[in-house]
């Protein structure tokens, strides 16, 4: 019964972080850009990705996008200004569902880290927090929390050793997002930690091989496809002008003070508790080697990172989960109980 109000708390707690956290995305883009921004900017964004004439890398971000506009579907418009009208509201609904689902799923994913219930709603509110200063320079961009959500799913499938649904996982992520790499990489990180060279079962050795080849090669044939259904296309004109990814984007990046400022205010000091890293459990230490450092130096090379929503993956994979574990580490009593 106590178990079960738990978890009845973890819902009421998902539902309203994520009203409070989508309330203050929306009021950002009201105050940044203007009361029309999303029937009009938005909207014509959506339309263009759904459509497949956007610009690389978003022509090839179809997922989320194409499920949207199947809800979009079930509200009928008699014209394209009422259907934009319409398109305001799903979205707001829309987003609302996305992070119930993403804080639902940060739940699953501390309790899959041996967490308590009640450091893992410790752990849902600093995500939540960090949500609310990652709306920098931001739209609405849907693909971004659809991409935690698979995230937060693949940690926990890892967690519970259920390695053979990363593939269909990886395989649904790289229609969303190219980091969708990083789920292998995950898995390689979590079949590193827990190898032993005095145990050396050839049978489970090539198990772990397979399964990481048909995660990684199932990204790549997704990755490669959408390029040659969709056809090749112009990188969008990045925050710096016609700079082509790569070192002089990763330099314009590190160089750029509102990065630093929008990721202090996202992480609020959090990666210190590297400071703490033999503390850690293996599997986050595996991830802050094979997630979390590789992830920064794409997003510095790839995108503009004063954009932090682009960092939120490592927020709620290893910054926050080590920052509780280190809380439960000074209050063991509290995680004594991990009901």
């Amino acid at each position: 019964m106590y178990r079960s109000r738990l978890l009845l708390f973890g819902v009421i707690l998902s539902i309203f972080l994520s009203i409070i956290t989508v309330g203050a995305q929306f009021q950002y883009i009201y105050t940044s850009f203007g009361p029309k921004y999303i029937i009009k900017e938005d909207y014509d964004r959506h339309l263009s990705r759904i459509s497949g004439i956007a610009a690389a890398p978003l022509r090839y971000r179809v997922l989320t996008d194409y499920v949207l506009g199947k809800v979009m579907k079930l509200f009928p418009a008699q014209d394209n200004q009422e259907r934009a009208r319409i398109y305001e509201k799903v979205a707001f609904g829309f987003r609302i569902g996305q992070n119930i689902i993403i804080f639902l799923l940060a739940l699953f994913y501390f309790r899959s880290l041996k967490l308590s219930f009640q450091f893992s709603f410790i752990g849902m509110i600093l995500c939540a927090y960090g949500m609310c200063f990652a709306f920098v320079q931001s739209d609405l961009s849907y693909y971004i929390y659809t991409q935690i959500a698979f995230f937060l799913l693949a940690a926990t499938l890892i967690n519970f050793q259920k390695y053979n649904w990363l593939i269909p996982l990886t395989i649904i992520a790289a229609f969303n997002r190219e980091e969708a790499i990083f789920i292998p990489l995950m898995l390689l990180g979590c079949q590193i930690i827990h190898f032993n060279f005095k145990i050396f079962d050839k049978r489970t050795v090539l198990l772990q091989a397979s399964q990481l080849i048909f995660c990684f090669g199932s990204y790549f044939l997704i990755y490669f496809g959408l390029r040659y259904v969709l056809g090749s296309a112009g990188y969008s004109i990045s925050r710096y002008g016609m700079v082509f990814p790569g070192l002089e984007l990763f330099r314009l990046n590190f160089l750029n003070p509102d990065t630093w400022i929008g990721l202090s205010l996202m992480y609020s000091g959090l990666p210190f508790i590297i400071l703490y890293f033999r503390k850690w459990p293996a599997i986050l230490k595996s991830y802050l080697i094979c997630l979390v450092l590789p992830w920064f130096m794409l997003e510095f090379a790839f995108g503009s990172s004063d954009e932090t929503r682009l960092f939120l993956v490592p927020l709620f994979i290893v910054f926050v989960p080590a920052t509780i574990f280190m809380l439960s580490n000074l209050n063991p009593e509290m995680q004594k109980n991990k009901v």
